[in-house]
């Protein structure tokens, strides 16, 4: 649980990673208030979306976490090759790589990096 609230303290931006076909899990939930707390941009990614005609239906009960959701499909490669736009735009001057950069995206001191389980991910600043 330290590195997790390591890794929390360190990112500029954040993204919760939920699933899609599951539903809305009270575990869910009270990660999404925990992350709230951390002060930081966050964005939930809903994974198992295989495609925007199913994005709407699949995604309606995650919007009660209240923070902005992208559609995405680890295994179709659905809206994954790279940031989302509005996760982008959200992370810091300072910390920015050019878009795009999917080879090094942490060139300029951002990156985007996976937590501990499948569905963790997170973008945290360089130390060093």
């Amino acid at each position: 649980m330290r590195q997790a609230k390591l890794a929390v303290e360190e990112s500029a931006v954040l993204c919760l990673v939920v699933d899609a076909k599951e539903g809305l899990h009270p575990f869910d939930s009270h990660l999404a208030d925990y992350l709230r707390r951390a002060g930081r941009p966050l964005f939930v990614a809903v994974n198992k979306v295989d495609g925007a005609e199913k994005s709407e239906y699949l995604m309606a009960e995650f919007h009660a976490l209240g923070f902005d959701l992208v559609p995405v499909s680890a295994e179709h490669g659905y809206n994954i090759t790279g940031p989302p736009t509005e996760m982008y735009e959200r992370i810091p001057a300072g910390f920015k790589a050019e878009p795009g950069d999917d080879e090094d995206f942490g060139a300029a001191g951002a990156e985007l990096e996976e937590g501990g389980t499948p569905d963790a991910a997170r973008f945290h600043t360089r130390t060093g």
